[in-house]
């Protein structure tokens, strides 16, 4: 217990409790946006952490047995983007980020589209939007 008390300051910096870990530049541009932004992410539980957003859904990650959290589907997508409040904060350098969303979820493709909106030191964040609004829920 001493030894970990003792080394605490070392692997908090290497912990989702460090900003910086990822892009603190990404969580700056987070704490824009307006209250009722939906927001789809591949680090939910980073941006709950730094932001103190709620909610911040999954989305866009290949479902994988053993996630601790399991990524929106698409129509779960959908519904998000016909708010006109969506948008997706991708942290590209995470293991579960591959080529990006649009690689990551081709299926999701099919129902909204992505609109890059702002590129920052470690972040992209998109713009969603519905393919096809008369396809939102009622």
């Amino acid at each position: 217990t001493w030894a970990a008390m003792m080394d605490f300051p070392d692997r908090a910096r290497l912990s989702i409790i460090d900003r910086d870990e990822f892009s603190a530049a990404m969580h700056d541009e987070i704490d824009t946006f307006p209250d009722d932004t939906v927001i789809l992410t591949n680090s939910p539980q980073r941006v709950w952490w730094h932001n103190e957003r709620q909610p911040v859904s999954f989305a866009f990650t290949r479902p994988r047995p053993g996630n601790s959290h399991y990524p929106l589907e698409a129509d779960e997508v959908l519904a998000a983007a016909c708010t006109g409040r969506a948008r997706v904060a991708w942290f590209p350098d995470l293991l579960n980020a591959g080529e990006g969303p649009e690689e990551r979820r081709p299926d999701l493709l099919e129902v909204v589209k992505l609109a890059p909106e702002t590129t920052v030191e470690g972040g992209v964040i998109y713009v969603v939007a519905p393919i096809d609004p008369a396809a939102c829920p009622r």
